[in-house]
Parts: C-alpha cells; sequence; structure tokens
C-alpha cells in the first residue's frame, strides 16, 4: 500500500477507516525485524534518501510495536520523515554553500595579492632588464 494507490482510492471516494492497516501490522509476531530495505539502482541520491527516510520510518513504526493504524497515517509519518530528511539536507547544501562562497572568496583575495606580487616582480624585471640593456 503506497502514496499512489492512497491518493488513487481517496479520489474515489473511499473514507480513511476503510483503508486497510498496514499487513505488517496485522499479524501478531515474537520477533520483529527489518532484514533490508530495496531501493532501485540508477536513482539520484536525493530520492535515494528521501525514499530510504520514508521506508526507515515505517521500518520504525513497526519495529517500536506501535498500534495498528489506518494506512493514511501510517502513509504521512513516513513522509514526515521524509520531509524531515529533505529538509535537514537541504540545511546541509546550503551550509556547504556558505562555505564554499568563503572558501571561493578567500582563493580570490589570494589570487589578487599574487597578481599584485606579479605585478612588482615583472615591473622589477622590466626595470633589470632595460639596465642591462643600456
Amino acid at each position: 500500500f503506497d502514496h499512489l494507490e492512497f491518493n488513487y482510492k481517496r479520489k474515489h471516494g473511499l473514507r480513511v477507516d476503510e483503508f486497510p492497516t498496514s499487513c505488517a501490522r496485522s499479524r501478531k509476531t515474537v520477533h520483529r525485524a527489518v532484514e533490508e530495505i530495496l531501493v532501485l539502482q540508477n536513482m539520484p541520491r536525493e530520492h535515494v534518501g528521501a525514499e530510504l527516510a520514508r521506508e526507515l520510518g515505517r521500518s520504525f513504526l513497526y519495529l517500536e510495536e506501535f498500534p495498528a493504524m489506518d494506512a493514511c497515517t501510517e502513509c504521512g509519518f513516513a513522509e514526515l520523515c521524509c520531509y524531515l530528511w529533505v529538509r535537514a539536507e537541504m540545511r546541509n547544501l546550503e551550509q556547504n554553500q556558505a562555505y564554499a562562497k568563503e572558501q571561493l572568496q578567500a582563493l580570490h583575495e589570494a589570487q589578487i595579492a599574487r597578481d599584485q606580487e606579479l605585478a612588482v616582480i615583472l615591473t622589477d624585471v622590466e626595470r633589470a632588464r632595460r639596465e642591462r640593456i643600456q
């Protein structure tokens, strides 16, 4: 049961309480484990991270034995996990961008200083060459 199926059922007038609870929730188990979460190959990094956040949210609910909830609520929690991951990733990118700007500015200032030093050296070399010719 995924968000596409949820949207389809909601568009066609099904009430939230008619949605089935998660299959993983309706079984009684003695030991709970999530052995693997599969991700498609060749997905962009951002999509993989968002999808893993969703699935880890669902796994958390399962492993912590939260009471059974309707699929809409479970899907909402998974989407919240995804949103929080994306927001944190955006914050990291903004911080990295600010750091990169600072580094670029420092390199630019260093380049200006080197250019000034080279101009002085070039002037000295030109003066020495003229003196040698005379």
